[in-house]
């Protein structure tokens, strides 16, 4: 897993050598659509990825098609007032929080050893969580519970970092994709 501080300073280096390249020509360059089509969750493949070294308008055409991928998922999922429901995890002292009416993304807090909490965060149809996008957890006090890339299952896993249990601060949670707010 990517936290967003790694995230960003590969972004901003990739970026400045990017920046500098010739393009391959008009010939190499795979049209928007074939782009479209990748940023919906098709796998990148070898070939892909030598596209997208080689050349800088196959890149800018990707990221233009993850743009349009982050967009249409915020338009989906940021008007659908999701409220946070917990329940009671079965067979755990842990609880479970889903987000309703978006089934989308759901919470596990899990005992980890005395008085230590493991963070789950879960999005559920991974394939269509926009690829490179960066999901975080806020509580109403500001205390960023996780964040960073979701891994192949969807996951994201963080200790809790603050005094007492998580559990108490359930009340206001709120889901950022990209620091976009998908919760109110």
């Amino acid at each position: 897993m990517i936290d967003q501080d790694d995230h960003s300073s590969m972004q901003r280096l990739a970026e400045l050598i990017l920046a500098t390249q010739d393009d391959l020509g008009e010939e190499y360059a795979k049209p928007q659509q074939y782009w479209d089509e990748l940023a919906k969750g098709r796998r990148v493949e070898r070939d892909d990825a030598i596209l997208l070294a080689l050349s800088p308008l196959n890149q800018a055409r990707f990221h233009f098609a993850e743009f349009k991928e982050r967009q249409r998922f915020y338009s989906e999922v940021a008007n659908l007032n999701n409220q946070p429901r917990m329940k009671a995890a079965a067979g755990s002292v842990g609880s479970s929080m889903s987000f309703e009416p978006m089934a989308s993304f759901e919470l596990k807090i899990e005992p980890s050893g005395r008085e230590s909490w493991l963070i789950l965060l879960a999005v559920k149809e991974v394939e269509k969580f926009p690829r490179g996008a960066i999901l975080s957890l806020k509580d109403e006090d500001g205390r960023l519970w996780a964040s960073g890339e979701p891994d192949s299952d969807g996951w994201i896993m963080r200790e809790w970092r603050y005094d007492g249990d998580p559990r108490r601060y359930t009340k206001r949670l709120a889901i950022f994709v990209d620091d976009v707010p998908v919760t109110p």
